[in-house]
């Protein structure tokens, strides 16, 4: 389609912000990103790379990629129509689901969507506790919806004469236009939207819930419409799952909140266990000061840790380095430490002292991370310098 640039809004580098006196690019709304695409004419070219609704109506975001834009130029545009395709089934398919979602669950409320040409996210508000079972009843109900190839009609209506319309759907103190568009799905839904659609059900395909997060009472689903290749794709998935744990597919959920018991009620132990761990600390006096060293190989901060605090709290005097070796490589897991009366800085150690090849964080009297410097005796010459006067 030829166009023509009627403003340049902003030039700052390769950007630009342009307006078209005819704009064939669909603006950013109702959670749908905007469309996306090229402008070329004689002395350019350029990606447009989103549009969005100003104050001065639709504006195109563009990348310059050869010459320069100016105002009264003509180019030709043309629109991603495959990305834009995407879009319109997503924004059809969500649509669908909402409603679905609504329907099968009294209380719950979709009040956000953001729409993804691969995977979108459905925003809503419920009191209870959502299930895969809910959205799995959502989900059949939705793709029974889209099997049916129930049109999909849009127009548009003045406000008094919208809101007179039963059972439509709005965020009335978001419109400001004085027509409002509506999208209706045969008897199943009817919503204001300013996003992009198919004009059938079945030319959304089909959608699938991939995930949800969330705790009451806000959620977020996720879904997409690659419902035959993700349904493979987890099936293989869960195939090699099945030939490792060497169970039935019924077997799997049970097998998995046995384990799940038996780790909680682990940590539950080692809480109480952690308070007794003790370490062979070799000793020596640097400057009226305790340099503890010692190993413990195969252990980790988060269960040294009550023991070296206790122990420092015991000992003002004290700095302690503690080594972790993992396994059979090369590194260790490390805990510097120090008592109140240690007026130093440890984080010195991991920036100033490279031989010690260590990488970690945390505060002047306690810093962990992970070295692949198993030598003690550096680590020990290290902490000596630190605390002798200069």
């Amino acid at each position: 389609m030829e166009v023509k640039i009627k403003d340049v809004l902003k030039v700052e580098g390769k950007k630009a912000l342009v307006t078209l006196y005819e704009n064939p690019f669909r603006p950013a709304g109702g959670g749908q990103p905007g469309d996306t695409g090229t402008l070329e004419g004689a002395n350019l070219l350029a990606v447009v790379t989103d549009c969005t609704e100003e104050d001065v109506g639709p504006v195109l975001h563009l990348t310059l990629k050869r010459g320069e834009v100016k105002s009264g130029d003509v180019a030709t545009a043309k629109i991603d129509e495959e990305r834009h395709t995407a879009l319109s089934r997503m924004h059809t398919g969500e649509h669908i689901l909402s409603r679905a979602l609504e329907k099968q669950v009294p209380g719950l409320r979709v009040y956000k969507v953001s729409i993804d040409p691969k995977e979108s996210s459905i925003y809503l508000h419920y009191d209870g506790e959502l299930t895969w079972e809910m959205l799995f009843s959502a989900e059949d109900e939705a793709n029974s919806i889209i099997a049916s190839d129930i049109p999909v009609k849009i127009y548009g209506l003045p406000p008094q004469e919208a809101q007179s319309l039963p059972n439509l759907k709005a965020n009335w103190e978001r419109i400001e236009s004085e027509e409002i568009r509506i999208v209706q799905i045969g008897d199943y839904d009817l919503i204001a939207c300013s996003g992009s659609h198919v004009s059938s059900t079945a030319q959304v395909g089909g959608v699938i819930v991939t995930a949800f997060r969330g705790s009451s009472p806000e959620w977020e689903v996720k879904f997409s419409l690659e419902r035959a290749r993700i349904l493979e794709d987890y099936g293989k998935a869960m195939r090699r799952l099945l030939r490792k744990v060497g169970c039935k597919l019924e077997d799997i959920e049970p097998i998995y909140d046995r384990l799940k018991e038996e780790r909680e009620s682990l940590q539950k132990l080692l809480g109480k266990v952690r308070s007794y761990i003790s370490f062979p600390f070799s000793e020596e006096k640097v400057d009226g000061y305790e340099l503890l060293s010692a190993e413990a190989p195969g252990l980790t901060v988060e269960i040294v840790t009550p023991a070296l605090k206790r122990l420092t709290e015991e000992r003002e005097k004290a700095v302690v380095v503690l080594l972790m070796p993992v396994g059979e490589e090369r590194e260790a897991h490390f805990v510097l430490t120090a008592g109140s009366g240690v007026a130093i800085d440890l984080r010195k150690i991991v920036k100033d002292r490279k031989e010690l090849e260590a990488k970690g964080g945390g505060s002047a009297s306690w810093v962990s991370g992970v070295t692949t410097c198993l030598s003690m005796a550096r680590w020990k010459e290290a902490l000596s310098e630190l605390l002798r006067p200069a």
